[in-house]
């Protein structure tokens, strides 16, 4: 009995000097939503902050360097928040690599998204610098296959190949005429029904914010939090 009473003092000792458990962290958990987006964070947060983005904005890009950190690490990692990442589209080099960043799985569109604003002027310089023989070849193809081509001569498909994307992938998400129309109706349903008129916006629990800086989002988080 002695023997069995020593083992179980030295267990619950050494049970005792374990570390707590960390607490989650709710910016690893990415899922596709039923309106095209992509959610960061815990699903049932009490505040739900959705960005209207494009991938070509200058001002999406200062939020992704001075926002997204704040945001992520001070509230989504803690279950507070949730962050939904939706496309509007402003422009067709923004179409072809939105095509692209949406072409693998949730979590790896989502890592597409921070990778695309840390080179944004890596990623579009190409197709800033078209040549006119470029434009010519683009538009003598049929409308669908136009992102594509676009992709192919700013050298677009070969920012993402090197990201991960393959070519095969790259090809098939480039010609697939569903997933260009789930970029339309997001900018539709954006603009219509939400009253988005340019990028970044953000929503919290449904409402607009005034602003796209982090100086405009988190007093908005912070009052939808009973701050």
């Amino acid at each position: 009995m002695k023997l069995l009473h020593k083992l179980l003092l030295c267990l619950a000792c050494a049970l005792c000097a374990m570390p707590a458990m960390a607490a989650r962290d709710w910016t690893r958990t990415v899922a596709a939503t039923p309106d095209g987006g992509y959610l960061i964070g815990n699903p049932k947060a009490p505040v739900k902050v959705i960005e209207y983005f494009s991938l070509t904005c200058s001002h999406c890009r200062h939020f992704a360097e001075t926002g997204m950190v704040p945001l992520k690490t001070g509230y989504v990692a803690k279950g507070k928040v949730s962050l939904e990442l939706r496309n509007f589209v402003l422009n067709a080099p923004d179409f072809s690599a939105s095509l692209l960043m949406r072409c693998g799985s949730p979590a790896q569109a989502v890592k597409l998204f921070d990778q695309a604003f840390a080179a944004q002027e890596e990623l579009f310089k190409g197709a800033y610098t078209l040549s006119q023989d470029a434009y010519e070849r683009i538009n003598a193809v049929p409308m669908e296959q136009r992102p594509a081509a676009l992709a192919k001569e700013a050298a677009i498909d070969k920012w993402f190949h090197a990201k991960g994307i393959s070519a095969k992938q790259a090809t098939a998400c480039l010609a697939d005429t569903k997933r260009a129309d789930v970029l339309v109706d997001l900018r539709k349903v954006a603009a219509i029904k939400l009253n988005v008129q340019g990028t970044p916006a953000f929503l919290v629990n449904g409402t607009l914010v005034d602003g796209t800086g982090w100086e405009n989002l988190e007093p908005a988080i912070v009052k939808a939090l009973g701050g």
